[in-house]
């Protein structure tokens, strides 16, 4: 199947606009509730900081709530459900196909933390509040470095 074919049977495409993306997002960003599947020309690694979600892929769905982290490979169609209205407090960042394994090195290969067997779930880690808070202040100094603002206040 061609790709552009493809892309009309699963979903959408979101191109990244530069090499590396972070973005702390609440309840007010523009999020698509139309349950169409998308993917990204990069890696998404997504902590959720508050509210309850579905998120799903075409291997199956997971269960995520404050405080779980999900790495999803670059091109894998996903979506996110929703569960608490009003409340989605996330970290995303999004590095383009091409900038991860630029990134590694002989002791770190990055591209690990997106590897699982085919046709398996993403993986969920949990982590602890002090590693939850030490991400937050992470993500939001690379946002900075980035050119954004970090929009979110931490209310964990």
């Amino acid at each position: 199947m061609e790709q552009q074919e493809y892309m009309k049977h699963c979903g959408k495409l979101f191109l990244m606009e530069s090499r590396i993306e972070c973005h702390c997002k609440n309840s007010d960003f523009p999020f698509d509730q139309s349950g169409e599947f998308h993917n990204h020309n990069g890696y998404e690694v997504l902590l959720l900081l508050g509210g309850e979600i579905n998120l799903y892929t075409e291997y199956g769905g997971i269960h995520m709530k404050a405080g779980d982290l999900v790495c999803i490979p670059a091109y894998e169609f996903h979506r996110a459900e929703l569960l608490t209205e009003g409340q989605y407090e996330r970290i995303v960042i999004n590095i383009l196909d091409t900038e991860l394994p630029a990134r590694c090195t002989e002791q770190t290969n990055l591209e690990e933390c997106f590897l699982r067997p085919p046709g398996t779930q993403l993986n969920v880690v949990h982590l602890p509040e002090e590693e939850i808070q030490g991400f937050y202040c992470w993500a939001a100094k690379l946002e900075k470095l980035l050119g954004g603002v970090m929009r979110l206040v931490m209310m964990l």
